[in-house]
């Protein structure tokens, strides 16, 4: 099972990739520029369920969050090791959430994990535009 986890994973990590490093004569070196994003942010999931982790949030006081959406930075196929991103979800308040129904914006961090992909049972994309959503909070007046 690992090893299809870990093949899903190198391919999921080279389409990210591609929004990175891909170059075009007539539109530039970036494809992420013309999306407007660079992450593909993914869910893991172990026997118990959706895997979580706990992050610190380095632009805001060192805000302790948890969080279940990652970025993939890095996979070691002989380890079948997984280094992820963690990305901090936020609802429409911009207050943390796990739920994926009051889900609005995935934020990128620079907390990093390293996860053991022997307990990892499934992963599941998510929508490019959870990463590029801004959370607009207008005044009541």
């Amino acid at each position: 099972m690992k090893q299809i986890i870990c093949n899903a994973l190198i391919e999921l990590k080279s389409l990210q990739d591609l929004l990175t490093e891909s170059s075009s004569k007539y539109f530039g070196s970036k494809l992420s520029d013309l999306v407007g994003v660079d992450t593909i942010p993914f869910i893991m999931y172990t026997n118990e369920g959706v895997l979580n982790r706990m992050g610190k949030d380095k632009t805001k006081d060192e805000e302790t969050f948890v969080t279940n959406f990652f970025r993939i930075e890095s996979i070691d196929q002989k380890r079948y090791e997984v280094q992820v991103s963690l990305l901090r979800p936020l609802d429409i308040k911009g207050k943390d959430t796990l739920s994926i129904i009051d889900l609005i914006k995935l934020k990128k961090t620079n907390t990093f994990t390293t996860i053991d992909l022997s307990n990892i049972h499934g992963i599941q994309p998510l929508d490019v535009d959870y990463v590029k959503r801004k959370v607009i909070v207008e005044p009541k007046y």
